[in-house]
């Protein structure tokens, strides 16, 4: 590198936007993608970040899936003296698995909306994202408004099944099932009517289609 002087045009900063490339404007995606170190491309991140979700209830559903979450299980591996008995259920061993939905009480919930949603629903967040994807088959609006209330519904339920464990936990205080499958449907239907759903026609449309799976005559 040459060594500056005087007699060289004045200094000026350049924001690095590769390998070896520089330029004058600075770009905050490419500067967060240079100081970051890229990880594999998971195949469930289309179900956890997409354009509907509710920013508190993917958060939820990524540590979920990443079992991140304090669930009982972890707590007792890291040496807490905890009672790791499902609070939902009372029959069996808190963890990731059996809270997002093998729980006799979370599997009611999900399955009470997933049955309406598409068929045989599965009952382990994994394999939550192909079952999402195959609802959207046919390329017609029907089918994709209904990948998108099932993909809303799903982070819904775990964010709700989340908050009751905690309130079970740390306020002594619970819902019973039906009441929570109420809030639920209360839920994404306030989901669906903000901004976060897009234009008023669409909206609309995903009430409808709300409607007629989850109310059939």
């Amino acid at each position: 590198m040459e060594i500056p002087t005087e007699s060289n045009e004045e200094d000026h900063t350049l924001w690095k936007q590769g390998e070896e490339a520089y330029k004058n404007s600075f770009n905050t995606g490419t500067t967060w993608k240079q100081l970051r170190q890229p990880s594999p491309t998971v195949p469930w991140w289309k179900a956890v970040w997409f354009k509907r979700a509710i920013p508190k209830h993917a958060l939820i559903q990524w540590q979920a899936s990443l079992g991140r979450l304090s669930t009982k299980d972890r707590l007792h591996r890291w040496g807490l003296q905890a009672e790791t008995l499902c609070n939902l259920c009372s029959a069996e061993e808190e963890s990731h698995q059996h809270l997002f939905f093998e729980c006799s009480f979370s599997s009611s919930l999900w399955l009470h909306f997933a049955n309406r949603l598409g068929t045989e629903p599965p009952l382990r967040l994994h394999l939550m994202p192909g079952w999402i994807e195959a609802t959207d088959q046919g390329q017609n609006r029907y089918n994709h408004h209904r990948r998108t209330l099932t993909a809303i519904t799903l982070q819904a339920a775990a964010y709700m099944l989340w908050r009751e464990r905690n309130d079970r936990i740390f306020r002594s205080h619970g819902m019973p099932n039906d009441q929570l499958k109420h809030r639920l449907d209360r839920l994404v239907r306030n989901i669906i009517l903000t901004g976060q759903s897009g234009p008023h026609q669409q909206k609309n449309h995903l009430l409808q289609v709300w409607f007629y799976l989850t109310r059939p005559p």
